[in-house]
């Protein structure tokens, strides 16, 4: 076994093991891969001849208390399955993080992909840390500040192309019986952004997502973080935005 960075000659294996992880064509993958060079920013495990594990990074900023801590969001986690349950993956998060420690990132994160695999990132040093609230009524009058992840316009117009939901002035939503959605805002402007849905959709009622602006609200974790120094605060209560799930 081989732990290491992904290299241009792992290409048609790493694709190979995207596909069968999450069924995404070709296509799709070669567009990350170009949009977020995998070769600096990916992670392997690798065995037999061919990438078994293997993570990417995507570089973002995390705002919080009045500062910005550079961070690296942990993307497309996967495993062979024919080779999960062996710890390939633990191993390969703590290389990675380590990498990212000592590339200067604050912290790391990462969006579980189901409630099960919150216990799981825990073991390895995560907590949740990325909130958001359940479906309110959008009435144009919200306000508050909070901490938030800000992602740089590549990442941004990358998750608006790949939205299977549409995307209209910084927000993804979708209609249903002719109310309408917001998923999740793509800015932190998110209080502004609602308000102008609220205009667009004039006549409809329209619900969002809105970040955690109050310790004490109802909330739905989303993300996990890892603090890479110890200089980095704990941190609580980030508003995630994009996660490209």
């Amino acid at each position: 076994m081989e732990i290491r960075q992904t290299r241009e000659k792992d290409r048609a294996s790493l694709f190979a093991l995207w596909e069968e992880a999450f069924g995404d064509s070709e296509n799709t993958v070669k567009e990350f891969f170009d949009a977020f060079d995998f070769i600096n920013n990916g992670f392997t495990v690798f065995k037999d001849g061919r990438a078994v594990s293997a993570l990417y990074f995507i570089k973002a900023e995390i705002v919080y208390g009045g500062k910005t801590y550079p961070a690296a969001y942990i993307y497309a986690a996967a495993t062979l399955k024919e080779y999960r349950g062996r710890g390939y993956m633990s191993k390969l998060i703590d290389f990675a993080c380590k990498k990212a420690g000592e590339q200067g990132y604050a912290c790391a994160f990462l969006c579980p992909s189901d409630k099960g695999l919150f216990d799981y990132y825990g073991k390895l040093g995560f907590k949740a840390a990325f909130y958001q609230r359940e479906y309110e009524r959008v009435n144009g009058r919200e306000t508050g500040g909070f901490p938030f992840v800000s992602w740089d316009d590549k990442t941004v117009r990358f998750a608006a192309a790949s939205e299977e939901n549409v995307f209209l002035s910084g927000a993804v939503y979708n209609e249903n019986g002719g109310e309408i959605y917001i998923d999740y805002f793509l800015t932190p402007n998110v209080f502004d952004t609602a308000g102008k849905m609220l205009k667009a959709f004039d006549g409809k009622e329209v619900y969002a997502r809105f970040p955690v602006t109050d310790a004490e609200q109802a909330k739905t974790p989303r993300g996990m973080i890892k603090k890479l120094s110890d200089s980095v605060p704990d941190m609580d209560n980030i508003y995630l935005g994009i996660s490209l799930e």
